[in-house]
């Protein structure tokens, strides 16, 4: 691939500690690879300064601030007013990652931050991170497992988000994708996803419209298989820490997945990313 074609990161977390000591390279070698732009998702109060921080200091990092429902049972009382704090300071911020989750519920307690909050919680906790995006007209990031039906309905209740919203690594049944683009959603296509072994040959990034199309890593997490890795981490304790380059992977994917030229994916890539994000890179 071409290291002149501009590609996007719709979806990871540069502040995460597993990039900690690996993140100065990645500052200085992701552009180097094309990478224009990132969307670095906070997932807590105590990660939004460092995304701040990345984002003021590196303008090709678009910030995103959210409570993700892992946190939702460890927010402090002032959590809604600090989101809207660091939105207000940061004009180009979207909203993200947030969602609901019900895999967390019996998921193993050493992967949560605490314990884990009920579906309820979690989706008062999103219907005012939603309200508070479409007063501010920011783009939403969604995190959904295990939900995808609760989550429509919920999206169906809240007023439409007149910038629209990003699915990210869409896992849920195809039958449920026709609604979440007539609400105005994008999908953004995970590599990890895609090339684990068993996946089906052709999902829904075959089918999807043109103008609803971004990719992701989700860096640090979902490492894709080691036989396609392009780029490597040092791994950590819990296994392979997924390096943010192997976006170039998850483009080359998707353009065979689509039937369609690396050129032509790039630019139609870079049109919906600028036009969700409001960022040109």
């Amino acid at each position: 691939m071409a290291v002149s074609l501009p590609l996007h990161d719709a979806h990871l977390h540069l502040q995460d500690p597993r990039l900690e000591g690996s993140l100065a390279t990645l500052l200085d070698d992701l552009p180097a690879l094309g990478i224009r732009s990132v969307v670095t998702n906070g997932t807590h109060v105590g990660d939004w300064p460092a995304v701040a921080a990345l984002a003021s200091s590196h303008r090709w990092i678009i910030p995103s601030f959210g409570l993700h429902p892992w946190w939702v049972s460890q927010r402090p009382r002032d959590w809604a007013e600090r989101l809207e704090q660091a939105l207000l300071a940061h004009p180009l911020a979207a909203v993200g990652e947030v969602g609901l989750d019900r895999w967390i519920l019996t998921a193993p307690a050493a992967r949560l931050p605490g314990p884990p909050a009920p579906l309820t919680d979690q989706a008062e906790v999103l219907q005012t991170q939603l309200a508070l995006a479409a007063r501010l007209d920011r783009p939403v990031t969604l995190h959904g497992l295990r939900v995808w039906p609760e989550l429509l309905a919920l999206l169906r209740e809240v007023p439409r988000l007149p910038r629209g919203f990003l699915v990210h690594a869409y896992s849920g049944p195809e039958t449920l994708v026709p609604a979440l683009l007539d609400l105005g959603a994008y999908f953004s296509y995970n590599a990890a996803l895609a090339l684990r072994p068993g996946a089906a040959a052709s999902g829904i990034f075959a089918h999807l419209p043109e103008d609803r199309i971004l990719v992701e890593t989700d860096a640090p997490a979902m490492p894709l298989p080691r036989d396609r890795q392009q780029f490597t981490l040092p791994a950590d304790g819990h296994g392979d820490v997924n390096h943010p380059g192997n976006l170039r992977v998850a483009y080359a994917a998707l353009a065979a997945e689509r039937g369609t030229d690396l050129p032509a994916l790039a630019a139609t890539v870079a049109a919906n990313h600028a036009r969700l994000f409001g960022v040109v890179r």
